[in-house]
């Protein structure tokens, strides 16, 4: 039997009717609004960024006795071909410390791009982190400057 049987009240209670004046009604509970996410630490950023730029200072400086002892022998010879083995020589016997100095620094500019790379995909400090990536690929310019800066006066004493 479909309906509600004779002398029985219906069995739900029958809803407001619409359009009768009623509001109408509420709409169904959305879902909470998430909870925002907190604030990464930009320590590792700022880290990455500090350690390139003292890498880029550290191999500036220690590339200065190198390209010393290189002007020396392009003065001494008289020409700019100098042999590299003789020049690898001179650099061991007389430089091995900034020569050692100088190659750990490259390693940690590598180290402080690959630093910033993570810095900047985990958003743990993005702006220092991009800025580590610039200085860290930056970094031979400014050695590289400082050692032709030395080379140049010798080479053109010799010219």
């Amino acid at each position: 039997m479909t309906g509600p049987q004779p002398g029985y009240p219906p069995p739900y209670p029958p809803g407001p009717p619409v359009g009768m004046g009623y509001p109408p009604p509420p709409p169904p509970p959305s879902a909470p609004p998430a909870p925002a996410r907190p604030r990464k630490n930009p320590l590792l950023g700022r880290f990455a960024l500090a350690l390139a730029l003292l890498m880029t200072a550290v191999a500036t400086v220690s590339v200065i006795p190198l390209a010393n002892i290189q002007a020396q022998m392009v003065v001494s010879l008289g020409t700019v071909d100098i042999d590299t083995s003789m020049l690898g020589e001179a650099w061991m016997a007389s430089a091995s410390s900034p020569m050692m100095t100088w190659l750990g620094s490259l390693f940690g500019a590598v180290v402080a791009i690959v630093i910033g790379i993570v810095a900047v995909v985990s958003a743990r400090g993005r702006g220092p982190g991009v800025a580590a990536i610039v200085v860290g690929i930056l970094s031979p310019v400014a050695w590289i400057a400082c050692w032709i800066a030395i080379l140049v006066p010798a080479t053109i004493a010799v010219g």
